[in-house]
């Protein structure tokens, strides 16, 4: 949205530039100091160069509008992550033909995103699932959750029976 107001801006200003540019040349009458031809020239060539950058600058922004903002270099810590981990608070089922377990509570670290491989520690051992879905109130469906957020997680994999209130739910090879 902002892009395209500085765009619509910088076309205005190139547009302006050449009307005030029109207008001197057309204006400007003839002795004093100088030519009126003279200072129509100079007072044009001001004018077109102001419209030109303002031109220019509008053509930038159609060149980079689609690029995504540079974030500098990756360096080791920046790309490693805690381990997700996250607590049962609610268990929910889906009856079929969907047939999903919905697991729901707050992500106590790292992220998961949809299609992640899971574990689910249950009480009669741990539960290899994969996440279908994540779900926020706030926000509604997420492709991705973090630290922090209450989220539902719809997952395949395991059965309505299984998963319980306080079961721990982490990234699969994770304790």
């Amino acid at each position: 949205m902002l892009r395209n107001v500085a765009r619509v801006i910088l076309a205005l200003i190139a547009l302006v530039c050449a009307m005030f540019a029109l207008s001197l040349y057309e204006n400007f009458p003839n002795g004093g100091n100088g030519s009126g031809a003279q200072r129509a020239a100079l007072a044009l060539e001001w004018s077109t160069g102001i419209a030109i950058a303002a031109f220019a600058a509008l053509l930038l922004t159609f060149r980079w509008s689609g690029r995504p903002p540079d974030t500098g270099p990756t360096t080791a810590a920046a790309t490693t992550s805690p381990a997700m981990n996250f607590t049962v608070e609610e268990v929910f089922y889906i009856k079929p033909p969907v047939d999903r377990v919905i697991l729901v509570g707050t992500i106590i670290d790292g992220t998961v995103q949809v299609g992640d491989k899971l574990v689910v520690h249950t009480s009669a051992g741990p539960v290899h699932v994969a996440v279908d879905n994540i779900e926020s109130i706030q926000q509604g469906d997420l492709k991705q959750a973090s630290k922090g957020q209450q989220v539902g997680l719809r997952l395949s994999g395991i059965r309505k029976d299984q998963p319980s209130k306080g079961d721990r739910v982490t990234a699969s090879g994770g304790a």
